[in-house]
């Protein structure tokens, strides 16, 4: 495996398993003293790891950090977006808009401006992966957390685009739901005040009737989309808890009836009367 830029790894998980299957590891985000200690967790392992300040959503920002890791480990080969925000809880006629807009930003911005920084040379040596670590948010109304859901629901859709934009080229690209990790902006917004007033009942329910989804599965899920044995499945929204070995073999039966996708259904033969 080449070099991997991944973009703010929860409990450095992500990060150190793709360190462990061989990749040469760029993290980069804007918290600098937690990126610091993934690399150096990396390092002390014996891989290696370059940690990166950087604003997702500054454009320069991130051109400059990628050059660095090209730089310094190598072309990168597969990017990991799992950036995240969302810190905007409440009605929509009740939010701040800036803030709801900055969750939007990094949860969307964010993924674009990366993939945008990468593409170029993935698509100029015909090979690449990008993972775009959504939420189960993207696929249902979920309340008072407009800006964090709306935006991940749009980052499945930025998924499917830019898998169907660089199809010829080489290049996949995945949305990988992480499930219920209960660690890093899980664990944050379980303990926030204005989360609990909003979100409390659902969030609560949530986390009671959905399996507890260690952070080790979502690094095995990405090293196994990193590997090219889901190659097939560009495109698609999958979860780090499924059986990806599985849905691999069997897409001709997830093309045929066109699972793993965001989708609207319509009533067979014509509109509905009236």
């Amino acid at each position: 495996m080449g070099s991997a830029a991944s973009i703010s790894l929860a409990g450095q998980v992500t990060a150190t398993a793709l360190a462990d299957a061989g990749a040469a590891v760029g993290v980069v985000a804007r918290s600098a003293d937690e990126i610091a200690a993934t690399a150096a967790r990396i390092q002390d392992r014996g891989g290696r790891a370059e940690a990166i300040t950087v604003d997702v959503v500054d454009e320069q920002s991130v051109r400059r950090a990628f050059e660095r890791i090209r730089g310094d480990l190598g072309e990168i080969d597969l990017l990991v977006n799992n950036a995240g925000r969302n810190t905007t809880f409440g009605p929509v006629w009740r939010v701040d808009a800036d803030r709801w807009w900055g969750d939007v930003a990094v949860n969307l911005l964010g993924p674009f401006l990366c993939s945008a920084a990468v593409l170029p040379s993935m698509v100029g040596r015909g090979q690449g992966r990008i993972v775009n670590v959504v939420s189960g948010t993207a696929g249902r109304p979920f309340p008072y957390n407009s800006g964090y859901a709306a935006s991940k629901a749009a980052a499945v859709r930025l998924t499917d685009c830019l898998a169907a934009e660089t199809a010829g080229y080489g290049v996949h690209v995945f949305a990988l739901e992480p499930g219920s990790v209960r660690i890093g902006m899980s664990a944050d917004i379980s303990k926030n005040p204005e989360a609990a007033r909003w979100l409390g009942p659902v969030l609560g329910r949530a986390l009671e009737t959905l399996p507890d989804v260690p952070a080790s599965a979502t690094g095995a899920a990405v090293v196994f989309l990193a590997s090219g044995r889901a190659d097939a499945l560009s495109g698609r929204w999958v979860d780090a808890a499924d059986d990806l070995a599985e849905i691999a073999r069997r897409t001709d039966e997830v093309a045929d009836a066109d699972l793993f996708q965001l989708r609207r259904r319509k009533r067979p033969g014509h509109p509905l009367p009236g």
